[in-house]
């Protein structure tokens, strides 16, 4: 199960990470800055932007559907079935520092009050390719369970045998 969560790991977050990286390049190319506290409330005028980043964002974090969250199981679950619980729990409190840090980001950049009020999404190319990431990661997220119930029978209470 290690190396398959290793792998699928890297896949997962991957796909994310480079979702999260076109999306700063967006709001960047849009915005004309990357200082934190020079941005805010660009939800309302970069909407796709705002969901696509939000659907890489919860695939880092570990959130299920999407796909990060099934190979941060199986690693936590390959820890401690290998007897290192502390280790585990050094995975579970990486996992909550990851969740706080990309939160404090969404909120910063996408929430609150809106500081440009004339940007808006004209890269479709830069746009599109954060949206198909983010699709992505959720679209292997919601098919993963199917392989893993039936590779793994830890897994078979997603469905699968």
């Amino acid at each position: 199960i290690g190396w398959s969560a290793a792998i699928f790991y890297f896949v997962a977050h991957a796909l994310a990470k480079g979702g999260l990286f076109l999306g700063a390049g967006v709001v960047e190319r849009t915005t004309g800055t990357r200082d934190l506290g020079k941005l805010g409330g660009l939800m309302r005028n970069m909407p796709v932007t705002t969901f696509s980043l939000s659907l890489c964002s919860l695939s880092i974090m570990g959130f299920p559907p999407l796909a990060g969250f099934f190979p941060k199981l199986m690693v936590i679950k390959g820890v401690v079935d290998s007897g290192y619980p502390g280790l585990a729990m050094g995975a579970i409190l990486s996992s909550i520092l990851t969740l706080l840090y990309l939160t404090r980001l969404m909120v910063r950049v996408f929430g609150g009050e809106v500081i440009y009020t004339k940007v808006k999404e004209d890269k479709p190319l830069m746009v599109g390719s954060v949206f198909f990431l983010g699709l992505l990661s959720l679209a292997i997220g919601l098919i993963a369970p199917y392989f893993l119930a039936y590779s793994y029978p830890f897994f078979t209470f997603l469905g699968g045998k």
